[in-house]
């Protein structure tokens, strides 16, 4: 017996049969708009036009009126004379019990019998179901805000001097990390102003370095390291020294914003015949 059902896509309605929705589950490809559905959620069953003249085929189950009745032939009636004697009939004989067979259930299909549209209708619906898509939004913004995180605590340091209300923010999250927030080390942030290197006496070994550091940023920066190239008259080098500022010149920790700094400090080369050298600021 064939049904009707309605393409939500397109509504265009046509029939199916109950095999076809077997087979597949219930889904089938619309003729119209080529687009998957359940075929099974907007079943319905056809009207009957009522019929043109009396209905005389009743349906399985109803009586038949008294009037529409075939008459039923009579059985002629036998004399008394003819009338067989009551004898006893044979009963059957008993038949052995029936042996009961085992339930055996049947095998589902397999995966590879049902329709590829059918198949890819299936993986679709379970990415358009309410439940999946709140779980895939949820997953999502998890992740977002885990990369936030992430990206907030690997430039902790440029973002605190930089905006001192983020500050307040980032505290926590190194107190569960255990990190600490220290001033940014920007090389395009420093220039050397001035520096010099210069013999004290000329019968001596003892020379003195001076220089002058600025901070070109509108925030604070760690103090860099300084390294000391020594030179001859050929530019081979003779010495190479690297000085920590914190440590052997007594400077800061940090460069304040638009501020500078400035030292002397003795440098002792023994038996070299100084004729030049570079000075660079770094960070390791």
């Amino acid at each position: 017996m064939s049904q009707t059902t309605r393409c939500p896509h397109c509504a265009t309605a046509f029939r199916v049969v109950a095999d076809q929705l077997r087979v597949s589950d219930g889904w089938v490809r619309c003729g119209h708009c080529q687009e998957v559905f359940d075929a099974l959620q907007s079943l319905r069953q056809p009207v009957r036009p009522p019929p043109d003249g009396p209905q005389l085929a009743q349906e399985e189950g109803e009586p038949i009126p008294a009037f529409l009745r075939a008459p039923e032939p009579e059985a002629p009636a036998l004399a008394d004379e003819e009338a067989p004697p009551d004898v006893p009939l044979p009963l059957p004989a008993a038949q052995p019990p029936a042996e009961a067979l085992p339930w055996v259930d049947e095998p589902p299909p397999p995966g590879g019998d049902e329709p590829q549209f059918v198949r890819a209708a299936r993986r679709g619906a379970v990415w358009r179901q309410p439940r999946t898509r709140a779980l895939l939004v949820l997953a999502a913004s998890l992740l977002a805000l885990l990369l936030a995180a992430q990206a907030l605590l690997q430039q902790r340091d440029a973002l605190a001097a930089r905006h001192p209300a983020v500050r307040t923010l980032l505290q926590p999250l190194c107190a569960l990390r255990g990190c600490t927030l220290q001033a940014p080390r920007d090389p395009a942030a420093l220039v050397i102003d001035s520096s010099s290197f210069m013999r004290l006496r000329l019968d001596d070994d003892q020379y003195e370095l001076r220089l002058a550091l600025r901070n070109l940023h509108s925030h604070a920066v760690a103090m860099p390291l300084l390294e000391l190239t020594l030179t001859d008259a050929d530019e081979r080098v003779l010495v190479r020294r690297v000085l920590d500022p914190a440590r052997e010149l007594g400077a800061p920790a940090e460069l304040a914003p638009l501020g500078s700094w400035g030292a002397a400090t003795p440098v002792q080369v023994p038996e070299a015949p100084v004729a030049g050298y570079r000075l660079l600021a770094f960070y390791p």
